[in-house]
């Protein structure tokens, strides 16, 4: 019972310091996007906080190529699983029709 007590300790601790964190972050933007606004760039300031560039033509960076690689990863996989639960299934209804033909 008392790992379960830790647990839910750790758990709120945890979430308390995701708040903070939160609100450090989100205090910060509006400071940074009201001095972009008074000085005229928050276009591209906000352009680079939704696509990590200024603009389209500018090249992706390293991080934004390899997260976008990650997500291909993560996709590929997930297809790979459902087409092997799907070659399974077919395999195992194959047998079954072969086995009641015989």
């Amino acid at each position: 019972m008392s790992k379960i007590v830790d647990l839910e300790t750790k758990l709120r601790s945890a979430l308390d310091d995701l708040n903070n964190t939160r609100e450090w972050y989100a205090c910060r933007l509006e400071r940074i996007k009201s001095y972009a606004k008074e000085k005229g760039i928050w276009a591209d300031i906000a352009c680079i906080f939704a696509n990590g560039t200024l603009g389209i033509h500018e090249p992706p960076t390293y991080a934004q190529q390899m997260n976008i690689l990650k997500y291909k990863k993560i996709m590929a996989e997930e297809e790979r699983d459902t087409l092997r639960k799907l070659n399974k299934k077919l395999t195992e209804e194959l047998l079954r029709l072969k086995n009641n033909v015989s």
